[in-house]
């Protein structure tokens, strides 16, 4: 690429290709396929008009980043090189560069639905060594190829990664580690000439038992990148700019968020470490250990724009979004079997007189895609990406993905203990059970009246019964046996006389908590057509709100901002706009959800769950005498009888029946008549709408990552052309 001549290159991403012979019109896989956004039957179809696509183009280079196959399956692999190795030796001059994905590598969802008894079977991992020699025949001679694997750095961090594993880990995994399949390799001289361009292909996956956050050897949603493979890739950057070459980056993970609270709603599609900056060897994890001081105090997106990487091409989001980090600009193309089903066109220029670098991007459609249905028939879709739009959030949808999720390995023993751990408690030591315990105890050493203190039921003989809950850590008493610790203190009250006093202690709590966690997997994940049936009855509700009073819905908006967000660059409508401002204005709006849309659908259903919750101890061997005054003795174990009976009795419901809060608009109500309570949702609403508007490409003007055009626009950056 010397003096102003320039390069062309196309970008593929996110294709998840499934060929035809591994497809058949089986139950499963019609389930599978209800699951997914992305269009798998159609998938290789798909794939060649993306290849037509960059036919049309004509490109010196392809970069294609990662997810090529629906789940890693080796045959999935062999179509997508062929079609590759086809298209690279169809013209002279001509390069395709891939990195891998994180549905590529180590995926034990791989299968083959086309089996005599109709059930998938499940298919070997496609390993890492599968990879490199799987696509070795993209690899031209004058690539000048350099493997990060073959380098003293990856094989010192193997050695520290297998010490620290030891006998855990398979002895056939002991190749390999975070970054494997990194690489670098430069276009061949005769498209650039002597000033050229060098790729640095970044395997930000986490696949191996080092990184993974089960320790195993399969593969994760979210990535990484590793200390010594950055440290290794300013080496890679620092030759190619001695020689005067620019430095594309492929990594199949954003570097970076692409929209206001990315890390936080879609956290598995950045690099895990995007923001946290690398130390020395007092780093948390050994994947971020270094001893190069380069990386020191910079996260990775600032080790590489210091370094002068102006340009990173990710995926895994399906979307076409760019985000600007100063010099630095990730950018991320939609998928090809998914909506948007798009492809980008790229001309790289270097002005020697004006010494400034340009990218010019423009984003294709596909659009006529012939593929072989399920009763083996050719077909053709006009507009393929039209059709994608009618595979986005829609009840059924939904629904058919959740069924979809819960019959997959890793899934299929999902608890409720796995749901609280991942999305309500940051840090567990211990276990869910204790975990509860300490948020009880937290609620109740407040003594707030309002949660604490209720009128249970109303005698007629012997006036108001009153309830107080009271957490203690230490609670000492000798009656029926001895027993020193932590607990709740329940104080009865009988009008105006003397009150009762009981407790249950913290192990008989837990254990109790424990048998209230078996019975909801009980009633849910193990009944799953009563689940299915539930949440589509709350979807149905919920996407049928009316969120402006002329018949748009909440469906109709979250498919609007999605699809704005996937396609790229896309105006919103004045109706969609005067939603988001009232968002931002009205904080009830999604109280308005609950109370109108919800609660008449979720209050019989949350009923009949906390119905079904039996307790396994009868409340009288859980609920103990605290008082050991022998002439309140007698009083209180009447008083015990009838008061974990009648008021407590055999269920949850029972229980909160007594304290007014078995019914999902009671708990819905007392929401919205707390005024302290207010100022959280306004601000709550407001950040929702702050993050759709970011979503549904807004203006963002508090986003740092902020970059105006998504999918056509030129940018342009003032180089040093002595680098």
């Amino acid at each position: 690429m010397q003096g102003d001549q320039s390069l062309k290159l196309s970008v593929l991403t996110d294709c998840h290709v499934l060929p035809r012979h591994l497809i058949a019109d089986t139950e499963a896989f019609v389930k599978f396929s209800k699951g997914t956004t992305g269009m798998t039957l159609e998938s290789g179809g798909a794939f060649e008009a993306a290849m037509g696509l960059v036919d049309d183009w004509d490109p010196e280079v392809l970069l294609v980043t990662g997810d090529m196959t629906k789940d890693g399956e080796y045959a999935s692999h062999q179509w997508i090189v062929q079609q590759l190795v086809a298209w690279q030796e169809a013209a002279p001059r001509r390069a395709v560069f891939v990195i891998p994905g994180n549905h590529d590598i180590n995926n034990l969802e791989a299968a083959n639905f086309n089996t005599p008894s109709g059930e998938p079977d499940a298919l070997p991992p496609f390993t890492p060594k599968d990879f490199l020699e799987v696509y070795r025949p993209l690899v031209q001679d004058a690539m000048g190829l350099e493997l990060f694997k073959d380098t003293d750095c990856f094989q010192n961090y193997l050695v520290k990664v297998n010490q620290r594993l030891g006998e855990s880990r398979a002895r056939e995994a002991t190749y390999y580690a975070h970054g494997y399949l990194s690489y670098a390799a430069r276009i061949p001289e005769p498209l650039t000439g002597e000033q050229g361009v060098t790729i640095l292909g970044l395997d930000s996956n986490n696949y191996s038992a080092d990184v993974t956050a089960a320790g195993d050897e399969a593969k994760e949603t979210i990535g990484s990148l590793s200390g010594p493979q950055l440290s290794w890739a300013l080496d890679v950057i620092d030759k190619a700019h001695a020689r005067g070459d620019e430095v594309l980056v492929l990594s199949h993970h954003a570097l970076i968020p692409h929209f206001l609270s990315q890390e936080n709603v879609m956290p598995n599609y950045l690099i895990g470490n995007w923001d946290e900056p690398f130390t020395d060897l007092m780093a948390r994890q050994i994947v971020r250990e270094t001893d190069d001081p380069r990386l020191y105090d910079k996260t990775p997106v600032e080790v590489l724009r210091e370094a002068g990487v102006h340009f990173v091409f990710t995926g895994h989001t399906h979307v076409n979004s760019i985000a600007k980090d100063a010099t630095l600009y990730d950018i991320c193309t939609g998928a090809t079997t998914a909506f948007p089903s798009s492809v980008r066109h790229l001309r790289l220029t270097r002005e020697a007189a004006t010494g400034t670098l340009s990218l010019a991007n423009q984003t294709k459609f596909l659009r006529k895609v012939t593929y072989t249905a399920l009763n083996g028939k050719s077909q053709t879709i006009a507009d393929f990406t039209v059709q994608g739009e009618q595979s986005l959030i829609t009840t059924d949808f939904l629904v058919d993905m959740m069924d979809y999720f819960l019959n997959i390995p890793q899934y299929q023993n999902l608890t409720v203990r796995d749901l609280l751990v991942t999305y309500v408690f940051d840090a567990i030591d211990d276990n869910v059970e204790s975990a509860i315990l300490r948020a009880i105890r937290q609620s109740l050493i407040h003594n707030d009246k309002s949660w604490n203190e209720y009128d249970i039921v109303n005698l007629k003989r012997f006036g108001q019964y009153k309830l107080r809950l009271q957490w203690s850590d230490s609670i000492e008493q000798t009656v029926d046996r001895a027993y020193r610790g932590p607990g709740v203190i329940i104080n009865t009250h009988f009008g105006k006389r003397q009150p009762l006093r009981y407790f249950i202690a913290a192990d008989r709590l837990k254990r109790v908590i424990g048998h209230l966690l078996d019975g909801i997997d009980r009633l849910l994940f193990q009944n799953q057509d009563q689940m299915k049936e539930w949440l589509k009855q709350i979807m149905d509700a919920a996407l049928g709100f009316d969120m402006d009073n002329e018949g748009h819905t909440l469906e109709d908006f979250s498919n609007l901002v999605y699809q704005t967000y996937l396609r790229g660059q896309t105006p919103k409508p004045a109706w969609a706009q005067a939603v988001i401002h009232q968002l931002r204005e009205d904080g009830d709006v999604i109280l308005r959800v609950l109370t109108d849309e919800l609660k008449p659908v979720v209050t019989p259903i949350f009923n009949k769950i906390l119905k079904g919750l039996t307790y396994a101890d009868e409340p009288t061997h859980v609920i103990e005498r605290l008082e050991n005054d022998r002439l309140l003795r007698r009083t209180s174990t009447l008083t015990l009888r009838y008061f974990a009976e009648v008021i407590i009795g055999h269920s949850l419901y029972n229980t909160l029946h007594h304290l007014r809060l078995n019914k999902f608009s009671r708990l819905v109500d007392k929401w919205l008549g707390n005024p302290k309570l207010r100022a959280r949702r306004l601000e709550l609403t407001r950040q929702i709408a702050e993050v759709v508007d970011s979503i549904s490409n807004g203006e963002q003007n508090n986003f740092r990552y902020h970059y105006a055009e998504d999918r056509d626009t030129l940018i342009t950056i003032k180089i040093n052309l002595n680098i």
